[in-house]
Order: structure tokens, then sequence, then C-alpha cells
């Protein structure tokens, strides 16, 4: 039984998924999931479910490496 700690309740509370960080960047889903295909951007995965993201570095991947 894994116990959830109070840093790891916060830790999880800052992700968001990929429609969350699609409307935020206004990069598209698709492109996001091609990224992560291409293990470019970084994103988590809990037990092998869907991509999901820390905000704030996500977004500033984003505004680095894609925005001109």
């Amino acid at each position: 039984m894994q116990v959830v700690t109070e840093y790891t309740a916060r830790a999880l509370g800052s992700l968001i998924t990929v429609e969350v960080l699609s409307e935020i960047t206004t990069v598209s889903i698709e492109r996001i999931l091609e990224l992560v295909g291409l293990k470019m951007i970084p994103h988590l995965r809990i037990d092998n479910g869907p991509p999901v993201f820390r905000r704030a570095e996500s977004v500033k991947w984003i505004k680095e490496n894609l925005m001109e």
C-alpha cells in the first residue's frame, strides 16, 4: 500500500493534463503529444497512464523551445 504524504499530494496537485497545457500555451494537443512521443517535452506518466505535466516546467520549456 502506498502512503500519500503531504509532499506527494502537493506535487501531484501541480500536475496538469495535455488538454490544460494546450489551452495555456495554444500549442495543439496533437503537437504536444508528438513531443511526448519524441521524449522532448518534460512529462510524467503515472502507472502507464496518459502523460501529465508540471505546469511551470512545461510552460517554460515551450516558451524556450517552441516560441520565438
